[in-house]
């Protein structure tokens, strides 16, 4: 019979396996169970009286709900930040998404720019002004 620590360690893993695997899987069931309930709350929030909810309701709060749950169900960075952009690409003219990494911030993608790809070039001094501010808080 193995030792209890080695015990201890051949469960941990397998459950450390088991979870990796069933993950995915769980988070889409979340996502879809919880994009299907929110209609429902909204429409009572509506018929209840409640104008903001009816607003929302009639304004795209589907369109919002299918694009937050893409945001959520992505698995790298990379797909995240795009899904993301292509999202809010839906509800304004121009938008772009800047990354912070190692105290710098730089241009990552744009959406409705003359060149797009310059936005790459671009940069931020997040160490003062409104920036730093931001990132402060």
């Amino acid at each position: 019979m193995p030792e209890k620590s080695n015990l201890d360690q051949i469960v941990g893993n397998a459950v450390t396996r088991a979870l990796d695997n069933c993950l995915p899987e769980l988070q889409q069931h979340l996502v879809r169970t919880l994009l299907a309930e929110l209609p429902a709350h909204v429409a009572a929030l509506s018929s209840a009286g409640n104008e903001g909810a009816a607003n929302a309701a009639e304004n795209g709060t589907p369109d919002l709900l299918r694009h937050v749950a893409a945001v959520q169900t992505g698995s790298t960075q990379r797909e995240i930040l795009r899904t993301l952009l292509d999202g809010v690409e839906n509800y304004c003219g121009r938008c772009v998404l800047f990354v912070v990494k190692s105290g710098a911030s730089t241009g990552w993608q744009g959406r409705g720019f003359e060149n797009n790809d310059e936005i790459k070039d671009f940069e931020i001094d997040v160490r003062s002004g409104l920036a730093a501010d931001a990132m402060q808080t």
